[in-house]
């Protein structure tokens, strides 16, 4: 009789266990379904998240982490290094500005600003400017260029950048600009790199510099003054700049050579009127880029360019 019951007992527990068993089971089957389920709701919400992280860190000109705005690009102080406010005068070098924005890896950093560099530098060697101001009336200082149009420097610029080095660096707003230079030897790189002078001069002025409000005339040399708007860059503002100062020395050599080209057209629109352009196509060549300055009250870059006379050989692009 006892031992009919302990086998009785022991079948009874024998199918409780298994059924706890399976409750357990089931139970644990539904748990992992849920964080599966949970699992797939927050990868599709990260994933997406995690592919454009590397997309954000590794874009090319880094912007700083606070963002610029044109009030923050005019400090109360607004100063540039000496050898970029004037350049520095030196034998042997050939010397060039150039503009680039702030990178995480320092050698992409340098290498555009080598190529810019290598690009202003052939551009000032020798260029061909097609460059075109609305109106007919008399060229002023305040007049920039509709469009201007520079030719024959890519190749130059290829073969320069293998042998620019840079000088300095100064940071300013978003962006670098650097002083490089072409030396035939390294001991005339160290020379002219001993003899910077790293100062920094205050350019935030009311006016513009006085070498726009009164132009500079030397015997033998032609000069052009570039103005350009404010932008996010300074640097990208002074580019511009340079570019107008190239513009103004074609319009000033055309000029000279009574060879700038006027034309008269009609207007498109209901009411009759004629749009006059005047157009400057000229070779510039040994330009020099050899001011820069800034004025607070217009917002304006400048630059100011000097070529020698006889150096300008003139073409019709005809």
């Amino acid at each position: 009789m006892f031992p009919q019951s302990l086998k009785s007992g022991l079948a009874l527990r024998n199918k409780f266990n298994v059924l706890k068993a399976e409750k357990t089971s089931n139970f644990c089957r539904q748990f992992i379904k849920t964080g599966r389920s949970l699992c797939y709701i927050v990868m599709s919400f990260l994933l997406p998240v995690l592919l454009m992280i590397p997309l954000i860190s590794c874009q090319g000109p880094r912007q700083n982490i606070a963002q610029d705005t044109e009030n923050s690009l005019r400090p109360k102080t607004f100063s540039i290094p000496r050898w970029y406010a004037e350049l520095p005068k030196v034998d042997g070098c050939r010397i060039a500005y150039g503009y680039g924005g702030i990178y995480l890896d320092a050698a992409l950093q340098k290498e555009a600003l080598l190529k810019n560099s290598a690009t202003n530098m052939a551009k000032n060697d020798n260029v061909f400017i097609e460059a075109g101001w609305a109106g007919s009336q008399t060229h002023s200082k305040g007049l920039n260029a509709a469009y201007v149009i520079e030719k024959g420097w890519q190749d130059r610029a290829s073969v320069l950048e293998k042998n620019l080095k840079i000088v300095r660096e100064y940071r300013i707003g978003n962006g670098i600009i650097a002083l490089c230079a072409f030396c035939p030897d390294d001991s005339l790189f160290q020379s002219l790199a001993n003899q910077i002078d790293d100062s920094l001069v205050n350019i935030n002025n009311d006016e513009p510099p006085e070498w726009v409000n009164e132009p500079i005339s030397h015997p033998g040399y032609v000069y052009g003054i570039g103005i350009a708007p404010s932008q996010i860059k300074p640097g990208s503002a002074w580019e511009e700049a340079e570019r107008q100062a190239r513009a103004d020395l074609a319009f000033n050599l055309a000029a000279h050579y009574n060879i700038l080209l006027k034309n008269v057209s009609e207007s498109t629109s209901s009411m009759s009127q004629k749009l006059s352009e005047t157009k400057a196509e000229i070779a510039l060549t040994d330009v020099t880029i050899i001011r820069h300055g800034y004025s607070h009250a217009n917002k304006s870059f400048y630059a100011l360019a000097q070529m020698p006379t006889p150096a300008g050989r003139v073409k019709t692009g005809k």
